[in-house]
């Protein structure tokens, strides 16, 4: 089981802030369907996952993320070429 990192960051990012900020952070949260804990694997944390908030954004705001996968290593070209 995986905690989402997005939700926990931005959880911690609200927690002192007004009630109605708090209430669009839930609003979003049911939009989105997304779900607190997720079963991934190790594979899918490092190199990315379909994130159901990346979803939601992408759909009210077509075009201005680049993916909606969420991982570590999400975009990043490890070929041995590079590291030497």
């Amino acid at each position: 089981m995986y905690f989402t990192l997005l939700l926990q960051t931005v959880a911690n990012l609200l927690k002192d802030q007004p009630g109605p900020i708090k209430n669009i952070q839930r609003l979003i949260h049911e939009l989105s369907n997304a779900t607190s804990v997720l079963e991934l694997s190790v594979y899918d944390i490092l190199w990315g996952y379909e994130d159901a908030y990346l979803e939601l954004f992408d759909e009210l705001f077509p075009g201005q993320i680049p993916s909606t996968l969420f991982g570590l290593f999400e975009g990043v070209s490890l070929v041995l070429g590079d590291c030497i």
